[in-house]
């Protein structure tokens, strides 16, 4: 029993190599386990069928290994496009606010400037008025004065001398 299990250890040891290279790579099979086959001993011992079974296994454990990283490498670069999508989306909406942010300033300025515009148009205005009033009361004021002036003399010859001017 124990030269079966050693025999049998060591025709594996070569397979178990040629498995950890076939991981390593990321292939299914390679050409050696392919091309593999069994000496005419192995064929009739009764371990042969144990071999078999043993490399169907790993067979099925290898195809499975690399069907579980290729769904992964699928889903990681899925999962990477759709962050990369996701992220110009953001992008755009990032921009489109920004050019909107810039359009309300345009805005405001333009709204400022039209306040701006009307306040100093309404001072001028008020000014102007104000100057005439000025002008115009001080036009008045002088007539006013002409006139009480010549109302004064006007009273000033009507009226008799005082008597103790005399």
């Amino acid at each position: 029993i124990q030269e079966n299990t050693t025999a049998v250890h060591q025709h594996l040891k070569g397979p178990i190599h040629q498995q950890h290279q076939a991981v390593n790579s990321f292939s299914l099979v390679t050409e050696d386990e392919q091309s593999y086959c069994y000496s005419d001993e192995e064929s009739e011992s009764p371990n042969s069928e144990e071999l078999k079974k043993l490399e169907a296994e790993f067979q099925k454990n290898l195809m499975r290994a690399k069907k579980a990283f290729d769904t992964r490498m699928e889903n990681l670069h899925r999962s990477k496009e759709e962050r990369e999508a996701q992220h110009l989306k953001i992008l755009e909406k990032h921009e489109k606010e920004k050019a909107e942010f810039e359009k309300r300033i345009l805005q405001a300025e333009a709204e400022q400037t039209r306040r701006l515009d009307q306040l100093q148009k309404g001072w001028a205005q008020q000014r102007e008025s104000l100057v005439k009033q000025k002008q115009e009361h001080s036009k008045n004021s002088a007539i006013e004065k002409r006139h009480n002036a010549s109302l004064e003399f006007a009273y000033t010859l009507s009226t008799p001398p005082y008597p103790n001017s005399a």
